[in-house]
């Protein structure tokens, strides 16, 4: 299964700059290792339950809600549950919680909050970085620009937003080592309008990019594009 991660960078243009430049700059291998180095040591850390495993524990805990007879402190929310009024999930380490506190913090990782037993796992095995998209949103004094007019629009020293897409592939061991050495990355732009919609790019422009020089095995190079991945983080 393929992983898809979604996140909200504020980037800083330069003074000199225009939409052009900044779509060009998303276009570099420059910006995609800066976006990889900061949301792949965060990725790493993110290790939801397996969903399965949670929908069991939860069927378990509205099947036994009836019959729950002993009041359980929740150490998540720190609060106490009220006997019977109240589903309680146990996990297989006998600790119980809250119902919903418990789904909330299994949904993000797969440790018992209080003794860190390991649960099963959403995902395990290894991922490398496939696809990276960077969506401009555009300011509001852009719209009704065309496409070439965006292009020459100054931002210099403004605060903009990027929506990054970040698209993972899982390799398997057989290919493992190949993907050590070199996998393309495809990079591609786009922009979007405040009110939400879609801004055309100006024809020709070559909004896609395959990127085979993000991954290389050179010294102080975006090895991190490789990563141990066990997670399904804002996905």
């Amino acid at each position: 299964m393929d992983l898809q991660l979604n996140v909200t960078v504020r980037y800083t243009s330069r003074h000199s700059e225009a939409v052009g430049d900044v779509l060009r700059h998303f276009e570099s291998p420059a910006w995609v290792r800066l976006v990889l180095r900061q949301v792949l040591p965060q990725l790493k850390q993110i290790s939801p339950t397996d969903p399965k495993e949670l929908t069991k524990m939860v069927r378990d805990a509205e099947n036994n809600r009836a019959g729950a007879e002993q009041e359980t402190a929740c150490s998540i929310c720190m609060a106490a549950a009220c006997t019977g009024a109240v589903a309680q999930l146990e996990l297989p380490c006998g600790h119980r919680f809250h119902s919903t506190c418990a789904q909330s913090w299994l949904r993000r990782r797969s440790t018992c909050p209080l003794c860190r037993f390991q649960l099963p796992k959403a995902y395990t095995g290894t991922f490398a970085i496939a696809a990276v998209q960077s969506t401009l949103r555009l300011l509001s004094d852009h719209d009704g620009m065309s496409p070439s007019e965006l292009q020459v629009q100054p931002v210099g020293g403004r605060m903009l937003q990027v929506a990054v897409t970040i698209s993972m592939a899982r390799i398997s061991t057989e290919s493992l080592d190949f993907a050590r050495r070199r996998r393309p990355c495809q990079v591609s732009v786009a922009m979007l309008h405040a009110n939400g919609l879609s801004a055309l790019m100006p024809l020709g422009r070559n909004t896609k990019r395959q990127r085979e020089d993000l991954v290389s095995t050179a010294p102080g190079s975006m090895r991190g594009v490789l990563k141990r991945v066990h997670t399904a983080a804002s996905i």
